[in-house]
């Protein structure tokens, strides 16, 4: 019996500790789940199969209520399929769970954007601010809570947000960027700034190329323009129906899902299931085609409407509507409207609403100059079934349309006028191509140019065999800055003639010479990329590409990087103001991609010393390095490390007013025929960078050497 019994001990004891094992193991299998939940999440959310991200969040729900990262999955798939409801739910139990922080952060972020979905906008403003106190916190909140403030009609809270974001986002983030410009319009709306307003919206356009229209409908409507309104928008009409692209059958026309009451097509015997295929004699091929048709209807008006019912052909006639409640409606313009309740709305010096956003005193039309395809004796050379017409549009008001042959161009305002790109269908044999410029006053500027055929040479270079290529000039220079302790005295002077210079050389050694100046508050990192991007970018092939930059330089003593001191910028506030060179660096690499050849002349190794007439450099060394790096440009640089670049009333170029920097008026001097070395009657390069590496250091007594680095064969640049 002992021995039985000491057995029987034995035996429990050892069932005993392979129960604990087996519970040992059975608490560590969550854990062990947990951590293949979490890669297995992280890898669906990539993929963006959010569906296979909720189901794997329920199971492990299922599995442990209490697991926060469980919900917080489930808040990112139901967020991520428009599920906002249990979205929120889930996000506000991973909170109660006490998430990890990098959740926890993500959670609040999410949370926000799904209550300002749901329009609960108090609760989205609480979430986003918790989100932004938070390390590392994603500056999208901050674009949110200007979006939640503006719905909530605090807009100078919004305005501040808006600016915020603006102020710490990258330089490429471009939809971000083109987001807050839009949230910055439609704050600058709800406190009366109506020029701001537009200005914004053009802003957004610019960053992403967006298709603004609806939003300067909204705008025009706000203001009590109604004209311009219902232009933007396309038209007056509304016949009242929800539509999808139609499930089975054909493929063609718009499927009603849904007729809005006592509207017109209820009232006309419109049904859900119904396929319109006809409307006022226009064949309906998609969504897009019913929507633009139906704007164009004039309200009142009785027209036949033809659906598919069934597969049969049924023919009803309704009346159109007015599509003016549906515009007053908009979610975007409630608070605004509710604001106008109040009381009016008004700012200094833009007037009380409503009130036209410009007072029509321009009786002058635009006036158009069409850039590329180039032009033989008055005929645009073409040689395929469609063409891109590249060209600018200048007037004293803001040009808001650009048609070529009835094509909506798409526009990249500039100061004094309009950057415009349309791609337009020919039918073959020749054709006349007609460009209508509308500014904001109602002025309509026309130009109308043949089209013909062209040798295959006008497909690759963008002009005729043969003819010359253009040169393209971005001048910037910065005397004056927003803090006047930077101001330097001729750095303007600088780019104004370099600029007047080289426009000499047009009809000689290229067709044309287009230059733009970005002088003193001209001279922001917007605006400079900006030139870069939207000017320049109009550049063909074969053209010659200069950009010449007189100003400040400085290095960052935290990050060691060089950047160029814009107008607006300060020593203090170079990451957010200032211009990085790896940032312009960037710029000029993407133009080296479309341009064959890319110059650049670069006085900014300037002064520490602000208040003195020297353009000293403590970053001399450091963008000297970055010249060297540069790829598929000619560089010619005011100096080398270390040195300072000198300027003075006595660099007086005849002829002229003020002084200059002593590298421009090298350059000045070399380009007014002292670099023509072999006396052929043509500058090169090569000629210039010689001359001006000589004349300089005897100006200056051996004081300062300019740098310069050639990539390629030489390149003519003047012809007396």
């Amino acid at each position: 019996m002992k021995e039985w019994g000491r057995m029987t001990v034995r035996r429990s004891l050892v069932a005993f500790l392979c129960a604990a094992v087996m519970a040992v193991s059975a608490c560590a299998t969550p854990r062990e789940t947990a951590v293949t939940f979490s890669s297995s999440a992280h890898s669906e959310d990539a993929r963006g199969n959010y569906d296979r991200v909720i189901g794997l969040a329920q199971q492990s729900i299922a599995a442990d209520p209490l697991y926060a990262p469980g919900w917080y999955w489930l808040g990112v798939g139901t967020f991520n399929t428009g599920r906002l409801d249990e979205a929120i739910e889930a996000f506000q139990k991973a909170l109660e769970r006490n998430p990890g922080t990098a959740q926890l952060r993500s959670s609040h972020n999410l949370l926000g954007w799904a209550c300002y979905r749901r329009g609960k906008y108090d609760e989205a403003i609480e979430h986003f601010t918790a989100t932004m106190v938070m390390e590392g916190s994603d500056i999208n909140a901050l674009r949110g809570r200007g979006w939640s403030y503006y719905m909530r009609g605090d807009f100078t809270e919004a305005m501040a947000d808006f600016d915020g974001y603006m102020a710490r986002a990258k330089p490429d983030n471009l939809s971000g960027l083109s987001d807050a410009f839009r949230g910055k319009a439609f704050a600058s709306l709800g406190l009366g700034r109506y020029d701001d307003a537009i200005a914004s919206i053009q802003k957004a356009k610019r960053a992403v190329n967006y298709d603004e229209r609806t939003d300067l409908s909204l705008i025009y409507y706000v203001m009590g323009d109604l004209e311009k309104a219902f232009h933007y928008r396309g038209g007056r009409g509304m016949i009242g129906v929800e539509v999808r692209d139609p499930q089975g059958g054909p493929g063609k026309g718009a499927e009603v899902v849904n007729t809005v009451k006592d509207m017109p097509a209820q009232q006309a015997g419109v049904v859900p299931g119904d396929i319109i295929v006809r409307i006022a004699g226009t064949e309906i091929t998609s969504i897009k085609e019913l929507v633009d048709t139906t704007k164009t209807l004039r309200p009142g008006s009785t027209i036949p409407v033809v659906v598919l019912r069934q597969g049969r052909e049924v023919q009803l006639t309704l009346q159109v509507a007015s599509s003016e409640g549906l515009v007053a409606s908009n979610p975007l313009i409630r608070s605004v409207l509710a604001a106008r309740k109040e009381g009016p709305l008004s700012a200094p010096g833009q007037g009380t609403a409503p009130a036209p956003a410009v007072a029509a005193t321009d009786s002058t039309s635009p006036e158009i100059t069409v850039l590329s395809p180039r032009a033989v004796r008055g005929v645009l050379m073409v040689s395929r079934e469609e063409v891109t017409v590249i060209g600018m549009a200048k007037d004293a008001s803001e040009i808001i349309t650009v048609l070529v042959n009835d094509v909506e161009a798409s526009l990249k305002p500039f100061q004094g006028g309009v950057n415009f790109r349309a791609r337009v269908p020919l039918s073959g044999g020749d054709h006349e191509l007609m460009v209508r410029a509308i500014d904001r006053s109602g002025n309509i500027g026309m130009k109308t140019l043949k089209i013909g055929s062209s040798t295959a040479a006008t497909a690759v270079t963008g002009r005729p065999s043969g003819s010359k290529p253009n040169l393209w000039v971005l001048a910037v220079g910065v005397s004056g800055y927003r803090d006047g302790n930077l101001n330097l005295r001729y750095a303007d002077n600088d780019a104004r003639s370099i600029a007047r210079v080289l426009k000499l050389q047009e009809g000689k050694l290229f067709d044309e010479v287009h230059y733009q100046l970005l002088l003193n508050e001209d001279g922001t990192r917007e605006k400079i990329l900006e030139g870069m991007s939207t000017f320049l970018g109009m550049a063909s092939y074969d053209d010659l590409i200069i950009i010449f930059i007189a100003g400040h330089g400085v290095k960052d003593k935290q990050t060691g990087s060089y950047y160029f001191i814009t107008h607006d910028a300060t020593p203090d506030t170079l990451m957010t103001r200032g211009l990085l060179w790896s940032t312009f660096d960037e710029a000029q690499r993407r133009l080296s991609r479309n341009v064959s050849k890319v110059m650049l002349w670069i006085d900014t190794c300037h002064a520490g010393a602000m208040k003195v007439a020297m353009r000293g450099a403590e970053a001399g060394e450091e963008l000297s390095q970055a010249l060297k790096d540069a790829e598929g440009t000619f560089v010619l640089a005011a100096s080398k490390p270390g040195e300072e670049s000198e300027e003075s009333e006595k660099f007086k170029v005849k002829g002229e007013q003020g002084g200059h920097g002593v590298f421009t008026y090298a350059l000045l001097e070399g380009l007014q025929d002292k670099a023509d070395m072999d006396r052929d009657g043509s500058i090169t390069v090569s000629e210039l960078n010689g001359y001006v590496a000589k004349r300089v250091p005897r100006l200056t007594g051996g004081k300062q050497h300019p740098f310069f680095r050639m990539s390629g064969t030489d390149v003519p640049l003047y012809r007396r």
